[in-house]
């Protein structure tokens, strides 16, 4: 009978590796591997950007959990920001919206309350940053 690591190299020694194969997209191909390294082009999410509707803004701002803030700018999913927020300001977002510069986190719209004056009221003692934000590379980078 043959050791395990005899029985390996046996099957090594007359092993041999297929051919690759082009096919097109969309073919079934469960069970292959690719023959070659896939890289990508870009990060993906391209960007910073919302996970959710809500507000994106500073922590910093929320102390004890709850604050008004200055609304500054809305930006929807396409559209870039155009401000960097500052202390005590805010952006309505849209879900797969980019992050403006400044913001580390995004309330979800639930926890807030338009003051009907431009500003925003927001009540979420569990915030932390980075919450509800995808960070731009995340699920792919490029190379």
């Amino acid at each position: 009978m043959l050791t395990v690591p005899d029985a390996q190299a046996c099957v090594l020694e007359v092993a041999r590796p297929l051919a690759p194969e082009r096919l097109p997209l969309g073919v079934p191909v469960l069970g292959m591997v690719l023959a070659e390294d896939v890289a990508a082009d870009l990060d993906s999410p391209p960007y910073d950007k919302a996970l959710m509707d809500g507000y994106a803004l500073r922590c910093a701002d929320l102390a004890g959990g709850q604050a008004t803030l200055r609304v500054i700018e809305e930006i929807t999913a396409g559209h870039p920001p155009t401000r960097e927020l500052g202390p005590g300001e805010a952006a309505r977002i849209m879900t797969g919206a980019a992050i403006p510069a400044g913001a580390d986190a995004v309330v979800m719209v639930e926890r807030t309350q338009e003051t009907g004056d431009g500003r925003v009221r927001i009540e979420d003692a569990r915030l932390r940053p980075e919450a509800n934000i995808l960070r731009r590379g995340r699920e792919m980078r490029r190379g």
